[in-house]
């Protein structure tokens, strides 16, 4: 029995020193985070554009969105705010700052469940068969929870992903 009671005592001291070790991450982190960066798609823009401006589309195109709800919309039906459920519970509420018309698309998570607000831009470039975008973040992460999961994932995670799903999209 006195064995039993020293692994779990040596168990509960990994795992207090692991969450430690995440809150001291998480703390000392900076909140602000800035970074960019620029790709080729091989796909047409009108096609690019078409994925970019569909937020209804989110939940089957990407696994860790199972909901949007659309709250507002522009004179031409574009959803202007709009809702996303994550698969792990919260939201995330989005509008469009800026639209140009295959050029340039604008977001801002005005607010989340998970104390995270930003802009991420799409810049595009049409190169006849192909487009290169250059995607940027401007985001800032108040939970220090939620911001050393992204220090531990890579602060560029958002943007790496977001260009890993949109090469994935176009494979199809």
């Amino acid at each position: 029995m006195k064995v039993f009671g020293r692994i779990i005592l040596v168990i509960f001291g990994i795992l207090l020193l692991l969450f430690g070790g995440m809150a001291v991450v998480g703390l000392i982190a900076n909140p602000d985070f800035q970074g960019e960066d620029t790709q080729v798609i091989h796909t047409s823009i009108d096609e690019l554009w078409g994925v970019l401006n569909d937020v209804e589309g989110l939940p089957e195109r990407r696994k860790d969105i199972v909901e949007v709800t659309v709250s507002e919309r522009d004179n031409n039906g574009n959803p202007m705010l709009w809702t996303e459920t994550p698969d792990m519970g919260g939201y995330i509420e989005f509008m469009v700052e800026e639209r140009v018309e295959q050029k340039k698309l604008a977001l801002k998570m005005q607010k989340s469940s998970f104390g995270m607000t930003g802009t991420w831009s799409y810049e595009l470039e049409d190169l006849g068969d192909s487009c290169r975008v250059k995607i940027s973040e401007a985001s800032k992460i108040d939970s220090w929870l939620t911001r050393s999961m992204m220090q531990l994932a890579g602060r560029d995670a958002n943007i790496q992903n977001e260009f890993r799903l949109l090469h994935e999209h176009v494979k199809k």
